[in-house]
């Protein structure tokens, strides 16, 4: 399992971290810890890089500036 601090820009309340945590999660993503404007998630690095990974913050509507290893 991999764990990263993300940056996301865009999230804005309550309903944007909800969405973008919804969205991690039916992906198979856990979400650790998310507020506005991070998470940290661990996820398996074989299923998912960070490619896909900011493909899916774009469809919850954000947009994934950096990731970090945590």
């Amino acid at each position: 399992m991999k764990k990263e601090l993300i940056k996301i820009d865009g999230m804005h309340c309550a309903h944007c971290v909800l969405a973008v945590k919804n969205e991690l999660e039916d992906n198979g993503i856990t979400v650790a810890e998310i507020k506005l404007g991070e998470a940290v998630i661990e996820f398996d690095e074989n299923k998912m890089d960070d490619s896909k990974l900011k493909d899916l913050i774009s469809e919850a509507g954000y947009k994934l500036v950096n990731t970090e290893v945590v």
